[in-house]
Order: C-alpha cells, then sequence, then structure tokens
C-alpha cells in the first residue's frame, strides 16, 4: 500500500522518463499485491 503511494508521488515530484516507468512498474507491482488482501 505505501509502494503505490510512493510511486503516485514519484510521478507527481519527476519529469524523468525513467523514474516515470519505474514507478508505474511500482504501481503495478503494489496492485497486484493488494488485489489477494482485498478478496480475503
Amino acid at each position: 500500500m505505501l509502494l503505490g503511494l510512493f510511486a503516485v508521488g514519484l510521478v507527481i515530484l519527476s519529469d524523468d522518463l525513467v523514474v516515470l516507468a519505474m514507478s508505474l512498474f511500482l504501481i503495478g507491482m503494489a496492485t497486484f499485491a493488494c488485489i489477494p488482501l482485498l478478496s480475503i
């Protein structure tokens, strides 16, 4: 959950394409990590 918030913060703060790509990857990881928790 915190990882997703961190990645969103990186998207807002940065204009670098590499950082944007990494943060999107982190958002994806955080989303897939939260799906099993939400399905319980």
